[in-house]
């Protein structure tokens, strides 16, 4: 839940309507790609740019999400070049799926391969079978 409320700040509308801080920032450091691929002191450097590019954007995200998600994207593609940094950040954050699809599929093969005998089965056991099930036993 920190990381959708870090994320927050790249929808203008939100940024819009807080008050951006260095805080803000800060907060961005839970989502892991931000924290190792874009720089922090960058984004604060260019968080003030940023503040005033967004003030007085109203992007309304009801009824139609679609349209809402267009807008946010286009106003992103137009704005990217004034902040370097923020627009780094953003597409790792837009590139991230709000779903646990992937986790599922990653449980199903394991129910699939494992069953109730196996329970006790040793971590590290499990661990290199679905890591080559689901790699195709690719090395």
């Amino acid at each position: 839940m920190q990381m959708y409320a870090a994320i927050r700040v790249f929808n203008p509308s939100y940024a819009a309507s807080v008050q951006l801080t260095g805080a803000h920032v800060d907060a961005l450091a839970v989502v892991t790609p931000i924290a190792r691929l874009c720089s922090l002191p960058a984004l604060k450097a260019e968080l003030p740019a940023y503040v005033a590019a967004v003030a007085g954007v109203v992007i309304p995200s009801a009824p139609d999400i679609a349209a809402f998600t267009e807008q946010v994207l286009t106003w992103w593609r137009v704005n990217a070049s004034r902040f370097p940094a923020w627009a780094c950040a953003a597409r790792i954050v837009f590139a991230l799926s709000p779903n646990s699809a992937s986790c599922e599929r990653v449980f199903s093969l394991l129910e699939s391969m494992f069953g109730d005998a196996q329970t006790s089965a040793l971590a590290d056991y499990l661990q290199a079978s679905l890591m080559l099930a689901y790699n195709g036993r690719r090395m």
